[in-house]
């Protein structure tokens, strides 16, 4: 064999073991950051962040070109106050092409407070190109915030220039200070709003005891004057609740009055009420709507509730709360006129609200507040009954359900994403930080999703409420069946046998439903046999 081709079999050789060599290196390599990003996600669920982060950072640097690796490492850096850590991960975000316009936003934010002013202003440049003609969520103020990055930037360039040019000699017309007014200018924009004034109206009551003792009498101009000063203290102050003097037949109980006084102050009018069965959830919900319906901030309401419970809502509101609600079982409704759903308080059931006549009409006008009982029929997000409280326009939402979670922790993301969409993050991620693989209903990371829940959720229990109930004592009593009541349940059984051997599968349910039924009595299953022949 000549030298030359000998060498170049040896040469292509060493190659392909080079490259195989390579291959395994990386393999190796992907495999150790791999484990590295599970160690740091097990070690922020322990609660140790720095440790975290450090495998996090080793994680992303073993394999470099990895999203999700420098995702959670700019998080946990950012949760950490590592703003060094932060600027590296969202740095290398952008030259993957994976920040959206919030994370350019904190990049410049993060290059502009280490000094690398070019560095961020030619990344706002580059932004600014396309911005204006692109579609983002908040757009206006994305654009207001990299112009004002912008003309800081500018004038820090500026200052620095200045600053590194020689001095020229001082004459008349030169002025000795320097002006830094656009770098004032500048700062004043990129700067925090000022802090919120916190602005109390107190009512002396001197005068009106004065005027009681003494006699005196005022106009009726001054009457209403008052009137409207107590109106405007109260109506964003809810630590009195007004709605108490007005309840017919309703003794509230201190954690009902508590609930009332969160749901408004810091959930701000949208709350899952997740108490505990026969703890008054739905006392709860109507003290709410009646508080601010005195307090004007409510002018129009629906409530959505199963079929079977609309009489006695309407019963509840009229009786105890002294409220009309034009509902579903009225003879305007059955009449069949649309102007039913243009009436200012609404009751009906859910299923007729979202059948296809009325679910338009029901969407299509603005709700000052919402209330859904049994919530829990919510769960599915891709149900009638969760679209059409999604597409409700409302400013406040109630949903009441006792059970929040049944088989799946999905149900309870679903719920929340009517309230507050956001709080517990996109359906993936919420199964990557809060799922356990293999059972649906065991939630991991339980201290970070009871925080999140306790911004949006209230639920008592009847040890915090201290509600003594009797103890509940079960007894079995047999009842010896006749001989007609069993010979019918023979026949059945037969009968189940016959049809499971030809289409058992198909008919698994109607099976198990006449054997309930034989069960139960001869009344039932004749209702259920009458149907099927």
């Amino acid at each position: 064999m000549p030298q030359g081709k000998a060498d170049r079999k040896k040469a292509k050789r060493k190659e392909r073991l080079k490259e195989r060599r390579q291959r395994s290196a990386r393999a190796g390599q992907l495999e150790k950051a791999d484990f590295l990003f599970w160690e740091a996600l097990q070690n922020e669920e322990q609660g140790n962040l720095e440790k975290a982060l450090h495998q996090m950072e080793k994680a992303a640097n073993a394999h470099p070109k990895n999203e999700e690796y420098t995702n959670e490492m700019g998080r946990l850096a950012h949760a950490l106050g590592r703003k060094d850590i932060e600027l590296k991960a969202l740095l290398r975000l952008h030259d993957m092409e994976a920040l959206d316009l919030q994370g350019t936003l904190s990049l410049c934010s993060l290059l502009t407070n280490a000094c690398r002013y070019a560095q961020a202003l030619s990344l706002i440049d580059d932004t600014l190109r396309f911005l204006p003609y692109g579609r983002a969520k908040h757009k206006k103020v994305l654009l207001k915030s990299f112009q004002q990055q912008k003309l800081y930037c500018e004038a820090m360039i500026e200052m620095e220039e200045k600053r590194a040019a020689p001095l020229p000699e001082p004459d008349e017309t030169t002025p000795k200070v320097v002006s830094s007014e656009r770098v004032v200018q500048a700062r004043a924009a990129i700067s925090l709003p000022p802090p919120e004034i916190q602005v109390r109206v107190e009512v002396d009551p001197l005068p009106l005891r004065q005027a009681l003792t003494e006699g005196g009498h005022s106009s009726y101009e001054d009457y209403e004057l008052a009137l409207e000063g107590y109106r405007i203290r109260f109506s964003e102050a809810f630590e009195n609740l007004i709605c108490l003097g007005q309840l017919q037949e309703v003794r509230s109980f201190w954690y009902q009055e508590e609930t009332v006084r969160k749901v408004m102050k810091i959930f701000r009018g949208r709350a899952l009420l997740a108490d505990e069965v026969g703890l008054g959830k739905t006392i709860e919900a109507l003290m709410i709507l009646k508080e601010y319906i005195l307090r004007g901030m409510v002018k129009s309401a629906l409530i959505l509730v199963p079929s079977p419970l609309v009489s006695q809502w309407t019963e509840e509101l009229a009786t105890k709360f002294r409220l009309h609600f034009f509902s579903t079982e009225e003879t305007a409704f059955r009449s069949g006129e649309t102007s039913f759903w243009n009436q200012p308080y609404v009751l009906a059931s859910i299923n007729t609200a979202k059948s296809p006549k009325n679910f338009p009409l029901v969407t299509q006008r603005e709700w000052d507040l919402v209330i859904v009982d049994e919530a829990h029929h919510l769960k599915n997000r891709n149900t009638l009954n969760w679209k059409i409280v999604n597409s409700l326009k409302k400013r406040f939402l109630l949903l009441l359900t006792a059970t929040p979670v049944e088989n799946n922790l999905m149900e309870l993301h679903n719920l929340v994403t009517l309230l507050k969409p956001g709080q517990l993050k996109t359906a993936t991620e919420f199964k990557r930080q809060f799922m356990t693989s293999g059972d649906p209903t065991d939630p991991r990371n339980r201290e970070a999703l009871k925080a999140l829940l306790g911004e949006i959720m209230v639920r008592n229990t009847r040890a915090l409420a201290k509600i003594g109930i009797p103890p509940r004592f079960a007894q079995t009593v047999k009842v010896e069946s006749p001989d007609s009541e069993k010979a019918l349940y023979a026949t059945i059984s037969s009968l189940v046998r016959t049809i499971n051997k030809a289409d058992g599968a198909a008919r698994r349910l109607l099976l198990k439903n006449l054997l309930e039924e034989a069960g139960s009595s001869p009344r039932a299953v004749a209702l259920s046999l009458s149907r099927i022949l």
